[in-house]
């Protein structure tokens, strides 16, 4: 036990806990405790199997402090939250927030190491509560500095989203410079009975980034949460959501569209339990590789015994741009209730030769006629999204990532 947690370089971050443990608000211990006794996930463990954290682990990286100075660009002039290092920034947040005091368990310490590893030393995060129902969007921005120190950004957040109540959230992690830093993050969702919430994740973490993401949900009866996430940076990122669906008749759809190339890697890991019956769940991921980049897609569905009537659907396409580019794709049906109507489907190929060359008859250059087809590949995701200036910022980082990686 002890050589592999050594391994897994959880000492150098025992260093880093004592440094700032007076600190931090709530009682820590125990989190970091249970961080240390697993240490890094390694790919033995199934979650991880596709997803080597070993080189994150060998870094010494530092606690991140708050940078009160730093210019922080936003999509639009709307209501917003902002958190710089981890740690809210008050004068440029518009929304009234509440503040994270410590760790209460509730996105499960014991389970995940990286959530204990989080619940240990995050130092800030906010609490936003809808009790209402919001027509604009909520910006939420998640900006790390990067430093010579390899800055780790921790910040716990919760969205709790009451009966009756609506939002929609923009959530989007930029870097404010470049070089090598960690975001390690955990948003808790909770959404009530009859409340809906709309959110979309723009990930577009500096080259050099490591960007570690956990959403725990939890929907009760006839709640809604319609989740989309855009992934386009850092060096290696993960986007694990944790879905109980405990009402009847609620529903959850998960999208995601990725453009990754070079040595990317990006992993989409969904667990969805239906534990009630008459739930709805559709999970639709797509995305396209090019260079030695290399996509990661998990989705698992429990519905568990009771959950009658449960409709439960995902898909996985992947687009290979190149010979080197690779998709690992695991999704799983586990069922414990005989009527219901569950699929799954992952799909992995080459742009189409026939549509190719119906472009390219038409004289329009390859480069410009692969872009299209890319473009018309991630457009099903794309198109749900409702905001202009989301929507630009997306079309702007698949235009980045056709220069390069297609």
């Amino acid at each position: 036990m002890t050589t592999r947690v050594e391994s897994s370089g959880v000492e150098s971050w025992r260093e880093a806990f004592e440094s700032i443990r007076a600190a931090l608000p709530g009682e820590r211990d125990v989190a970091f405790e249970a961080f240390a006794a697993r240490g890094f996930p390694t790919n033995r463990v199934e979650a991880w199997k596709y997803t080597s954290l070993r080189p994150l682990a060998r870094q010494r990286f530092r606690p991140a402090e708050p940078d009160r100075d730093a210019v922080v660009p936003f999509l639009n002039a709307g209501p917003r939250i902002v958190l710089v290092n981890g740690f809210l920034r008050e004068d440029l947040t518009t929304v009234p927030v509440g503040r994270w005091a410590g760790p209460d368990n509730r996105a499960g310490v014991e389970d995940e190491a990286l959530v204990a590893l989080n619940a240990a030393m995050a130092g800030d995060g906010y609490v936003l509560t809808i009790a209402e129902i919001r027509d604009e969007p909520i910006e939420i921005v998640h900006a790390t500095v990067p430093s010579p120190t390899g800055p780790v950004a921790q910040s716990r957040n919760r969205i709790v989203i009451a009966s009756g109540g609506t939002a929609r959230v923009i959530e989007r992690h930029i870097a404010l410079g470049k070089g090598a830093y960690f975001v390690n993050g955990v948003t808790e969702v909770e959404v009530q009975a009859g409340g809906q919430l709309h959110h979309t994740k723009l990930q577009e973490e500096g080259a050099d980034a490591h960007h570690l993401w956990f959403m725990p949900v939890q929907l009760d009866r006839d709640a809604v949460l319609e989740s989309a996430v855009f992934t386009f940076g850092a060096r290696l990122s993960r986007n694990q959501i944790e879905a109980d669906i405990f009402g009847e008749g609620a529903t959850l759809a998960l999208n995601g569209a990725y453009a990754i190339a070079g040595r990317q890697l990006a992993d989409h890991t969904s667990r969805i339990e239906h534990r009630a019956p008459g739930a709805t769940s559709r999970q639709v991921y797509k995305g396209a590789i090019g260079g030695q980049a290399r996509g990661v897609f998990q989705g698992h569905i429990i519905v568990a015994e009771g959950a009658q009537k449960t409709d439960g659907q995902q898909l996985n396409r992947a687009l290979l741009l190149s010979g080197r580019a690779e998709i690992d794709a695991k999704p799983v049906l586990e069922i414990y209730a005989d009527d219901v109507q569950c699929s799954h489907g992952a799909t992995a190929g080459d742009i189409d030769g026939d549509a190719l060359f119906y472009l390219r008859s038409r004289g329009i250059p390859a480069n410009s006629a692969r872009g299209l087809l890319v473009r018309a590949f991630l457009s099903e995701i794309l198109d749900e999204t409702p905001e202009d200036a989301l929507r630009r910022a997306v079309e702007d980082r698949i235009d980045a990532f056709l220069e390069v990686g297609a």
